[in-house]
């Protein structure tokens, strides 16, 4: 009757002390924000007239390159303009060819010159 007694007293205990357990949870703490200075500094109209610096890409872009050398005599044409097929874009200064047939030609002459010499 004692050892009934024990388990009894014992079991009563752990009850007691596990329904003490359940009780009110603790209240949630809320977290205050907290506060940013911010300023105004101009409306949405204001935003219009601001500029921004940046870069406009085209979608489609071509790298032109001429098959001669020759420096660049005009460019009518700007970037982003679009181009129809046979508009000139770019033309160079005839002067380079001009020289270089120039010397071509007197490189014939001296080479006419050398064969009758040899002859």
């Amino acid at each position: 009757m004692q050892g009934k007694k024990i388990i009894l007293l014992l079991t009563l205990l752990i009850t007691v002390f596990g329904l003490s357990g359940c009780g009110e949870d603790e209240p949630v703490k809320v977290e205050v924000p907290r506060l940013v200075r911010a300023i105004q500094v101009g409306g949405p109209q204001q935003l219009k007239s601001r500029n921004y610096p940046g870069r406009a890409k085209a979608v489609h872009e071509v790298n032109l390159a001429f098959d001669v050398r020759g420096t660049l005599n005009e460019r009518p044409v700007d970037v982003g303009d679009n181009i129809i097929p046979g508009q000139l874009i770019a033309s160079l200064d005839s002067r380079d060819f001009r020289s270089d047939v120039e010397e071509a030609k007197a490189n014939v002459q001296h080479a006419y010159a050398d064969f009758n010499r040899a002859k």
